[in-house]
């Protein structure tokens, strides 16, 4: 998170990437049919499920984070796209027996969903002079929830 806090990217620039997310399917399945995808977890479902988490995270650099200016767009549709992130966090990561799947516990996932508000929200209260009041609320409530998560 330190290089997206800097405003840097995190590895490739998401610009650079010309291929699709990975199909989700298990890796040891040998009978795989692109037109019927799997209805239960993979082994490549969390990761899937990660990554566009992370290119959401781009999202947030290329817009809060600009060295050439700061946006003056409200967060709120990225908010609400976290929350959709949420929402379709794998089934399976909140069942007890995760760990025998390749798939990050639910815990996991919604640490991560609170890491990403924050990092969204944090340099929008920055300034005193133009912060919004609702901004620092939604930042107590993410940072205690984070808390209650570990």
């Amino acid at each position: 998170m330190l290089s997206t806090s800097l405003g840097r990217p995190t590895s490739i620039v998401d610009e650079e990437i010309d291929i699709e997310l990975p199909f989700d399917y298990d890796c040891c399945d040998t009978t795989l049919d692109p037109a019927n995808p799997p209805t239960a977890i993979t082994s490549m479902t969390s990761s899937i499920h990660y990554i566009k988490l992370m290119q959401l995270t781009t999202t947030i650099r290329r817009r809060i984070y600009r060295l050439d200016h700061r946006s003056t767009k409200p967060p709120d549709d990225l908010l609400r796209e976290i929350d959709e992130w949420e929402a379709n966090i794998p089934p399976m990561a909140a069942d007890s027996a995760y760990w025998q799947f390749p798939c990050c516990s639910r815990d996991w996932f919604l640490s991560k969903a609170h890491d990403t508000r924050l990092y969204l929200l944090r340099p929008l209260t920055a300034d005193k002079a133009t912060s919004d009041p609702a901004h620092l609320k939604l930042i107590a409530q993410y940072s205690a929830e984070a808390c209650e998560i570990q």
